[in-house]
């Protein structure tokens, strides 16, 4: 009898981990995004970006690394949105010199339930610092997890900020009619 309980617990612990399979691994409809996806400012100007996350199911931590053209923006206020509860930022930096901006955050605590939906992962300020025809905000790095540290797949869309009149507009030209 001894023997064979032995047996059993081997084979669970060998054949447990196969069959599970992960919820994580399937989430292609998740997707991160600036907001709004473009923003239009006259230089001097302020408005407040967020990074969004949608459809995502068990999130609970994420790493962002968003870069901008820092000839052109300048950018302050980084703020944790609503959709996580407060936890463990090993990384919150905005760095105007180099144009990048890095949020990695984590919930924490075993009764801190992930989050499944949408929401707002995090926001910061920008300043439009010369007219342009188009200054991206990129995310060029983006990790979402749950709690067991798998990855979340998701698709990513950028932002752009531009000035009015600085970029191809919708124009009407009139014909010129001397008498």
């Amino acid at each position: 009898m001894k023997r064979l309980c032995l047996l059993l617990l081997v084979l669970t612990a060998i054949f447990l981990p196969f069959s599970t399979t992960h919820s994580a691994h399937s989430q292609a409809d998740t997707r991160v995004r600036v907001s709004p996806a473009q923003v239009t400012l006259q230089p001097g100007d302020r408005a407040t970006i967020e990074i969004r996350v949608d459809a995502v199911e068990a999130l609970f931590a994420f790493e962002a690394d968003i870069h901008f053209d820092p000839d052109l923006i300048s950018a302050e206020d980084l703020t944790l949105g609503s959709f996580l509860e407060p936890g463990w930022e090993p990384i919150n930096l905005i760095d105007n010199d180099s144009g990048i901006i890095q949020y990695h955050m984590s919930q924490s605590g075993m009764d801190t339930p992930s989050k499944s939906g949408s929401g707002v992962l995090f926001s910061f300020e920008i300043t439009l610092l010369g007219a342009t025809a188009g200054s991206d905000i990129e995310i060029e790095h983006i990790l979402l997890s749950d709690r067991d540290g798998f990855e979340i797949p998701c698709e990513v869309l950028h932002g752009t900020v531009k000035s009015p009149g600085s970029g191809p507009e919708f124009s009407v030209f009139l014909p010129l009619i001397l008498h």
